[in-house]
């Protein structure tokens, strides 16, 4: 355990995914165990078309975007049906695309990472990659696309849905190697996952919601009345926290900070008590404020507002 992180042990050990009593071998048996499902979904067919498609656009640079997809088709055809491959091309690439945004906030991702990760779909990504010639690291981001897509891959019921990557960044961020990453991530996403189905009445995100507004107008009635008055749901402004656990607009050390005790106690409620403290904090001002003076008091983008978050942490 000497190449981790005391927080990074102390999270596995509250995600039950670390045995407090650990074993020397269990991180060599979860890498064989992780090891094996990134051979079985990247190493298969998907690759041996990868490296002919790469091989086709080399021979035949000057080739029309037509008679590519033409060969494309044939060449896919060869190994899997071709319909199947491009809908798992499709999620790669929204994969791609959604984790590549979130770039300008977690700059940690663009560090390199210390293994290969090899392209598995011939995305736009990757030709982009391919005519600027910075192909040969590999980053904290690509480890990030990979563990999704392995995710989707092995829970079709859920498949990816924007916003998931929020909740793997603090994963990255702390723990780091990938095949801890992508268990603590499932453990993760086995509780927040009812927020993200919409199919689940019972537990959905809905009811969080509401939840959540009765919250607000029992405990704070004044707030709740104001804000009702300008024609604020103070769930629909939070909403981005409940799905991504604060990680989708704070600073990634203040949600690293927050995860601290957040993963000892019901995400739900921590949640609650953390935004409540905040807007009690602020009061004074809100009963003040008009709907863009309220909408600038809590959108967090400020020094004064990582030290209000900083200051209900230490109480």
């Amino acid at each position: 355990m000497n190449n981790y992180s005391e927080r990074a042990i102390k999270w596995m050990k509250i995600l039950g995914y670390l045995p407090f009593n650990g074993k020397n071998s269990f991180f060599e048996e979860q890498e064989n165990k992780y090891n094996q499902y990134v051979n079985d979904i990247t190493k298969s067919n998907e690759m041996l078309i990868f490296e002919q498609l790469k091989k086709q656009t080399l021979e035949n640079s000057a080739s029309p975007t037509q008679q590519f997809e033409e060969q494309k088709r044939q060449i896919v055809s060869q190994y899997m049906n071709f319909e199947q491959y491009e809908q798992k091309e499709r999620t790669y690439r929204i994969i791609e695309m959604d984790n590549s945004r979130i770039l300008a906030q977690f700059q940690f991702l663009k560090k390199e990472y210390n293994l290969k990760i090899e392209q598995l779909f011939y995305t736009d990504d990757y030709l982009f990659k391919l005519n600027q010639n910075v192909l040969e690291s590999t980053t904290y981001l690509d480890v990030m696309k990979r563990v999704s897509y392995i995710y989707c891959i092995l829970h079709p019921n859920i498949g990816y849905i924007s916003g998931m990557n929020y909740l793997l960044a603090p994963i990255i961020k702390v723990i780091q190697k990938e095949a801890d990453c992508y268990f603590c991530f499932e453990i993760i996403m086995e509780k927040q996952q009812h927020l993200f189905l919409q199919s689940d009445n019972q537990k959905g995100l809905s009811v969080t919601m509401n939840r959540f507004d009765e919250l607000i107008k029992n405990q704070e009635p004044q707030i709740f009345k104001h804000l009702n008055h300008l024609g604020i749901a103070l769930s629909h402004i939070f909403v981005r926290w409940f799905l991504t656990l604060f990680s989708s607009d704070l600073d990634i050390e203040i949600v690293i900070e927050l995860w601290d005790k957040m993963l000892e106690k019901d995400y739900q409620e921590y949640q609650f008590q953390i935004i409540i403290e905040m807007l009690r904090t602020l009061k004074h001002k809100i009963l003040k404020s008009n709907f863009n003076q309220f909408v600038e008091l809590i959108s967090l983008k400020n020094d004064n507002e990582v030290q209000l978050i900083n200051s209900i942490l230490n109480k």
